[in-house]
């Protein structure tokens, strides 16, 4: 699999804003990813239309014990320019709309647990309601006897 051509090895720690440049990150500092998830690069390379294989057993040689996975990567531009535009749609696109669908699913489950109160409520009320026309009903037909 070494010497595929079609695909440029990428190792998440490339793009790893933690690590130094002899650490192996390959982008600038400042466009650099604070510890990028195989997910996130899955899906920048999705938005930028490069064809993605990954290699979730993998581990960046120089950190061996580290196994965070390797990415095939489409070659369709030159190595850094792929890197750079994988930091920046991280970055800049798929962990705004990531943090964004966390809140959407967060209001949405206070909007459930709610409606879920609500309806306990309810109930209770009925039970309440239910239990104090039985008594009522109960001392009319003593009364009647």
């Amino acid at each position: 699999m070494r010497g595929n051509r079609k695909y440029y090895y990428i190792y998440p720690e490339y793009l790893d804003k933690n690590l130094t440049r002899k650490e192996g990150r390959r982008v600038p500092q400042d466009i650099a990813v604070l510890n990028p998830a195989p997910l996130e690069i899955k899906l920048a390379a999705k938005k930028l239309n490069l064809s993605i294989k990954a290699i979730k057993d993998g581990a960046y040689p120089r950190q061996w014990w580290n196994r965070r996975g390797i990415f095939l990567i489409e070659k369709k531009y030159p190595k850094l320019e792929t890197l750079k535009k994988l930091a920046t749609t991280i970055t800049h696109v798929i962990r705004p709309e990531i943090e964004r669908k966390r809140k959407e699913l967060i209001e949405k489950k206070k909007k459930e647990q709610e409606l879920l109160e609500k309806k306990k409520r309810q109930e209770r009320l009925k039970k309440i309601i239910k239990s104090s026309t039985a008594k009522k009903h109960t001392k009319i037909k003593r009364r009647k006897t």
